[in-house]
């Protein structure tokens, strides 16, 4: 297989989740051997940030870059599609310091991606090849990520938190990530929100962009807060206990979200993968600790 690049650049603008900053955002095609790139054209020196592990700074709600004291933030969606679409080689020019959300999804990243057209290089594909069972496990967090041979690229996440959001979701090849997986929002529950507000978080969060879950009991008070704070009028729980204003785009998108964070993070290996990933409860955290594991390989 030849590695590949877009033909047309992309151009994208919008509002980061946890900063709020506004940013401007495209992608170019690259030579092949480049990889996925970041340059931040706000700066002047030494702002280019290879999107590898080694580059990783943080990955408390997102998964954050840094190289030379300059920060990328929450990549994971737009590094999801570009290994959706089979994309090994772009330049990212961003005007901020982070990627901004759209709708939560993927789903903006590659319909343009697709729009751009894909195109060959003439140099082969490099692949991370799973030939033996490798398996990371975190106490604290429950989380169990393993990786078996396959002659695709499949992946299936379980999330179970507290027996009352269980789901399963699969992607049986990449192939397949546009069609089943880049919609699926990001989410999070409703006893977080004051959390991450009061730490200066979701600054660019919105009821438009996340999948809010609550329980039942949640108080009439604690609901007309969040409208005033979201502007948004009469915010209810639904029977699928999901705040009112959102309509689910599949019964397990949380579990595809998960599964969509994982191929986005899995992305900083700088290779493609050849193998089957089984994860139950992943995280941002242990997704890098799975991908450096998998290094291990090379």
């Amino acid at each position: 297989m030849k590695q590949k690049t877009i033909k047309n650049t992309i151009s994208i603008f919008g509002t980061g989740l946890h900063s709020g900053v506004k940013t401007n955002l495209k992608i170019k095609p690259a030579e092949k051997n480049t990889g996925i790139i970041f340059i931040r054209v706000d700066l002047k020196q030494k702002n280019r940030v290879p999107a590898l592990l080694e580059n990783v700074h943080s990955t408390k709600r997102s998964t954050d870059l840094i190289k030379n004291r300059v920060k990328i933030k929450t990549v994971e969606h737009l590094l999801a599609a570009l290994t959706g679409n089979d994309i090994d080689n772009v330049i990212i020019e961003i005007d901020n310091v982070e990627v901004p959300i759209l709708d939560g999804s993927s789903k903006l990243f590659a319909e343009l991606i697709s729009k751009a057209k894909i195109i060959e290089l003439d140099e082969e594909k490099d692949f991370i090849t799973i030939t033996k069972e490798i398996k990371i496990e975190d106490q604290a967090s429950g989380t169990i990520i393993k990786a078996s041979p396959s002659n695709n690229y499949e992946l299936i996440v379980n999330i179970n938190y507290n027996n009352y959001i269980k789901q399963k979701a699969q992607l049986n090849s990449i192939k397949e990530f546009n069609s089943s997986i880049a919609n699926a929002r990001t989410f999070c529950f409703f006893h977080e929100l004051e959390f991450l507000i009061n730490n200066n978080l979701i600054k660019g969060g919105s009821l438009d962009n996340a999948v809010v879950i609550a329980s039942q009991d949640v108080k009439k008070v604690e609901l007309e807060k969040l409208s005033k704070l979201f502007n948004t009028k009469n915010v209810k729980i639904n029977k699928n206990n999901m705040l009112n204003n959102t309509k689910l785009r599949h019964l397990n998108e949380p579990a595809k979200h998960k599964l969509l964070d994982l191929i986005g993070d899995l992305t900083l290996i700088g290779k493609s993968i050849k193998g089957k990933i089984h994860a139950y409860m992943p995280g941002h955290k242990n997704n890098i600790k799975f991908a450096k594991e998998l290094t291990k390989l090379i």
